[in-house]
């Protein structure tokens, strides 16, 4: 699933306002290409910094496929739908964690130990 995206088309893709693909690109979290018609971002970029969240489902709201036929495009499909869950069960993962975390630190502060007797006292030790 390669193409070309606008930067608009982009922020879409990867649920973010378009001044944060334009900080990426200016950052050089992601690359884009300098076309006549303007900047564009590959989608291979959102996939490898892992923003790619709202992938085009429908042939038609599809950017210009480089080459890959219908079967191919099933199986990247399916690979996308696969990652997701995954990413769907590492977030729940770390948000139990998180809650750990939390119901650890609202946890009260142990007593403060007594003080320990120094070494000036240790010939009128009893036996």
């Amino acid at each position: 699933m390669s193409g070309l995206l606008t930067i608009r088309e982009a922020a879409k893709a990867a649920a973010v306002d378009e001044r944060t693909v334009r900080r990426w690109i200016k950052v050089g979290r992601i690359s884009a290409t300098v076309t006549q018609r303007g900047r564009r971002v590959d989608t291979a970029e959102l996939l490898r910094v892992g923003a790619l969240v709202n992938l085009p489902e429908s042939p038609e709201e599809a950017p210009a496929a480089g080459g890959e036929s219908g079967p191919e495009l099933v199986a990247l499909r399916t690979e996308v739908r696969l990652l997701r869950e995954r990413v769907d069960e590492l977030r729940a993962q770390r948000d139990a964690w998180q809650d750990t975390a939390q119901k650890l630190l609202a946890l009260p502060a142990p007593p403060p130990e007594p003080p320990r007797r120094g070494w000036s006292l240790w010939p009128f030790k009893r036996r």
